[in-house]
């Protein structure tokens, strides 16, 4: 499969975005903020071009550099609603595949204690994701582009999938 093509980087209008991936010869496009949208919109310019693609988690009237998904104990009620909103979107939008971000450890914070929350909240969203045929995406995010985040390489993700150790969970 050719790179994904990520169309929040781009200032096009969304139907233009799907049209223009697929015309470029990608074969997937990560929307990763749809929640802006109706998910009819986005729906109908997706299913127009031959892109499969996925969604990202959580949406941006919550997505300040802490939240990810939701990493904190006491927050775990606002993580299973951004997950059931993803969820509910992806399954309107008939987008197979949600990357949950994992956010950055606020100064402080324990590490261990964020991963165990972490994968506490995606064996939830796996769970979920599951029951309707989906997947959920995790990725490493440099530290360059996000100082803090909770893991920076492909060998720190893979062990993350391996511990929240559902089938349906993939790195991206």
């Amino acid at each position: 499969m050719r790179c994904k093509f990520i169309h929040a980087v781009y200032r096009t209008a969304v139907p233009e975005r799907f049209a223009a991936a697929a015309r470029a010869g990608f074969e997937a496009v990560e929307f990763l903020f749809p929640y802006e949208y109706a998910a009819g919109k986005s729906d109908s310019a997706c299913r127009r071009t031959s892109c499969s693609w996925c969604c990202s988690i959580p949406h941006p009237a919550t997505s300040t550099p802490e939240n990810g998904a939701r990493r904190h104990p006491r927050r775990s009620a606002e993580a299973r609603r951004d997950i059931e909103l993803a969820l509910e979107y992806a399954c309107q939008l008939g987008c197979p595949q949600v990357h949950i971000m994992a956010g950055v450890v606020p100064p402080g914070a324990d590490r261990a204690a964020c991963e165990a929350v972490l994968i506490d909240n995606l064996r939830y969203a796996a769970e979920c994701f599951a029951r309707h045929d989906k997947r959920i995406l995790i990725e490493a995010l440099n530290p360059q582009t996000k100082p803090g985040y909770l893991y920076h390489s492909q060998y720190q993700t893979l062990a993350m999938v391996k511990r929240v150790d559902r089938p349906n969970r993939r790195c991206s």
